[in-house]
């Protein structure tokens, strides 16, 4: 599979911290939030399996996971 060319493949290429910034622990404090249906029992096994937990917010009824990164 050539992932350059996937249209279901998403990339992040580079994730910089401007040098003034660099060594104060920015880059481990970002996360990724998502949500889904709580019904939706596929969607979590996919996302914890990526290493998403819940949060224990519920946002317009549906639940909310996180990723540190």
């Amino acid at each position: 599979m050539d992932e350059d060319t996937n249209e279901d493949v998403y990339c992040i290429w580079r994730f910089l911290i401007d040098k003034k910034f660099q060594g104060k622990g920015y880059g481990k404090a970002n996360r990724i939030c998502l949500s889904y249906e709580p019904k939706n029992t596929a969607a979590k096994a996919q996302y914890e399996s990526l290493g998403f937990r819940e949060t224990d917010e519920i946002e317009d009824d549906q639940i909310v996971s996180v990723l540190r990164i």
